[in-house]
């Protein structure tokens, strides 16, 4: 016989605790689309930059909300108002699409998402690498929810652009690597790396095309000689100079055990979990001790950092993980809720949109009340091999 499977926590009402959790995202879901969302465009409240020229938000906290979306529609129950916005989310995305990209040398790249809407809503602005890895990530989330496959040829289209922007100087100190913006003088980031190492993977689960893989490792390898602090966390980037920044941020940890998770299922290879496990553990460590926090990272860097701890944690079944953000989810939830139902607390950045306080607590409820932490979508090949 199989052991009793052991009963769910309870919250302090009574209640299963994923139930409270489901109750707390759907909320969360709603006060940010009744405080922050602006129906005429599909998008969200101005933050950085608002003038006669820019009415909307910037790309980074939308993909917050898009996150958010998709993970509130993959919770039975709750999920059907965020399941019926998924639309909504790809129609505001839309403003930002750039047809006109170019590289430091003029060079025409894929097209992308910049980080202000274009005209006439917004001005436009310069290209990230990483905002388009969150783009990617939220199109390939909406794809294992709905199976619409424009979801997925977006994320493709998108990786093509990312590859544009890979170093290929061997004079560059550390060669190699995916810029952060596509301008001259850009550093060379674990955040437009990692996060891209994952894009490719997943891309690579749903379609068997081993070019995908094959990225990814690349994005990966480099990240981690490059980038690797000798206990196994992340520095953030690499200077034109050669110089490091040795910023720990959480999403840079986050992002760095969800491709050495993917990697190890796609080619079972223990040894990408075993990276994994080894910059879990040391971050985990690092943001609950005397070295830093996760109340000094902003909400957005954290939902991303959970959201691959519980992939990992979906692999290996370590619970630590979850009870680590349990305890976040609480306090922001009795410390930080306001009136209105938006979450806000002095951001550590000086500066993080409303909705990138909000948006990823949404993501944290959703993801404690049992929502899959990476997109669930078919294997185009047999995990471990190759493909085609």
């Amino acid at each position: 016989t199989s052991p009793a499977r052991p009963a769910r926590p309870a919250s302090a009402t009574g209640a299963p605790r994923d139930q409270v959790d489901a109750q707390r995202a759907l909320a969360t879901y709603q006060a940010l689309q009744e405080n922050l969302y602006l129906p005429r465009y599909h998008l969200y409240q101005c933050d950085s930059i608002c003038d006669s020229t820019n009415h909307v938000g910037t790309l980074w906290p939308f993909t917050s909300a898009f996150a958010a979306t998709g993970y509130l529609a993959a919770l039975p129950g709750v999920g059907a108002p965020a399941r019926a916005a998924i639309p909504d989310r790809r129609q505001g995305l839309a403003a930002y699409y750039d047809t006109g990209e170019a590289d430091p040398a003029g060079r025409s790249q894929p097209p992308a998402y910049a980080s202000l809407a274009e005209p006439p809503i917004g001005p436009g602005a310069p290209t990230y690498y990483d905002d388009n890895a969150w783009v990617a990530l939220d199109e390939l989330y909406a794809y294992g929810v709905t199976g619409d496959p424009g979801d997925l040829r977006t994320a493709e289209g998108l990786f093509r652009f990312v590859t544009s922007g890979w170093d290929t100087s061997s004079s560059d100190p550390c060669p190699g690597g995916v810029f952060w913006e596509d301008v001259a003088g850009s550093g060379r980031n674990t955040v437009s790396n990692a996060p891209n190492a994952e894009v490719g993977l997943l891309l690579y689960r749903a379609t068997g095309q081993a070019s995908y893989l094959d990225w990814a490792r690349k994005m990966y390898d480099w990240t981690r000689g490059c980038l690797q602090a000798p206990n196994g966390m992340y520095d953030d980037h690499v200077n034109p100079d050669g110089s490091v920044n040795t910023a720990l941020w959480s999403y840079n940890q986050g992002t760095m055990i969800g491709a050495g998770a993917l990697l190890y299922q796609a080619t079972g290879d223990r040894d990408y979990l075993a990276q994994a496990e080894r910059t879990a553990a040391a971050s985990v460590s690092y943001y609950g001790g005397a070295g830093g926090s996760l109340d000094g990272q902003p909400d957005a860097f954290n939902a991303i950092f959970f959201r691959n701890l519980f992939y990992l944690a979906s692999i290996t079944g370590n619970t630590s993980y979850r009870q680590m953000a349990a305890a976040y989810a609480q306090a922001a939830w009795t410390q930080d809720r306001q009136p209105d139902g938006l979450i806000s607390d002095p951001d550590p950045t000086g500066g993080e949109a409303p909705v990138n306080q909000t948006a990823p607590m949404a993501e944290i409820y959703a993801l404690l009340a049992g929502s899959s932490p990476m997109p669930v979508t078919p294997w185009g090949h047999a995990p471990g091999s190759r493909g085609r």
